[in-house]
């Protein structure tokens, strides 16, 4: 997960066959999702040479080589204006109910320039100088934040998100940013509890531009959900299909403060 977070880092991928599109081409073409082809006078397929042969030529919307898109922040929703303040103690707190000794690993990455960033472990909630981090950073908005932590999830110790916040309180709506390269519309989380025999849940979202540029941001409220969910985020089957790798995220039953 810290791979994913570190903005400077965010080295190239090839997409995933699970994402793309399927297409009548060659196995030696490249899988091209959808989106990379919609409104070209003349999209990547295939084609036929002049001594017969068949191969793949055409143009594209966006590079092939990308990242797939990536939730890069989890916190809870809170007002867009907060901001760090020099000369104050800066307060990062969180909901971790199922095991409240348990080390967390908090993240924070700037989304914009200066790249400030902050790595610490620590048990209940964090608090720091300020003065770094309201000097080359004060908005809350611009920085990514995950907590993680480890948990057993179906017999395999998994990296876990745990929602956080600037400040104490406590909301079960989660804010998530979405870094992605391609252009994506989302439309859709689907939710699956990792208990025995539940089903995914598929819910509707509406996304909005994120806070810089290749990035979305979309919130979620989980209400009466509890326990640990698998997430991923994505478009439609009648878009592209494409969809965020999944986190597997913590909600507990905290009280609103």
């Amino acid at each position: 997960m810290t791979s994913k977070l570190a903005y400077a880092a965010f080295v190239v991928a090839l997409w995933s066959p699970a994402l793309l599109g399927a297409q009548d081409l060659p196995s030696f073409c490249a899988s091209v999702p959808p989106a990379l082809l919609r409104d070209l006078a003349d999209p990547y397929s295939r084609q036929k040479s002049p001594d017969g042969t068949v191969y793949c030529e055409g143009l594209l919307r966006g590079p092939l080589w990308v990242p797939p898109p990536t939730v890069v922040s989890v916190k809870q929703e809170q007002p867009v204006d907060i901001r760090f303040t020099e000369g104050a103690r800066a307060v990062l707190s969180w909901c971790d109910p199922l095991s409240p000794a348990g080390l967390i690993h908090l993240q924070l990455r700037a989304l914009k320039s200066p790249l400030f960033a902050l790595d610490a472990q620590h048990a209940h909630g964090f608090q720091w100088n300020s003065e770094l981090i309201a000097r080359w950073q004060p908005e809350w908005k611009n920085i990514a934040a995950l907590a993680t932590r480890k948990m057993d999830v179906g017999g395999k110790t998994t990296e876990v998100v745990v929602p956080t916040r600037q400040g104490s309180g406590y909301s079960n709506s989660y804010t998530f940013i979405v870094h992605t390269v391609t252009p994506v519309v989302l439309t859709t989380a689907l939710i699956k509890s990792i208990a025995p025999g539940s089903r995914p849940e598929a819910i509707p979202v509406r996304a909005k531009k994120g806070p810089v540029e290749n990035t979305l941001e979309v919130t979620i409220s989980f209400n009466e959900r509890r326990g640990v969910f698998r997430l991923t985020l994505g478009e439609s089957n009648e878009e592209s299909g494409i969809t965020t790798e999944p986190i597997y995220l913590l909600h507990g039953a905290c009280t609103s403060q």
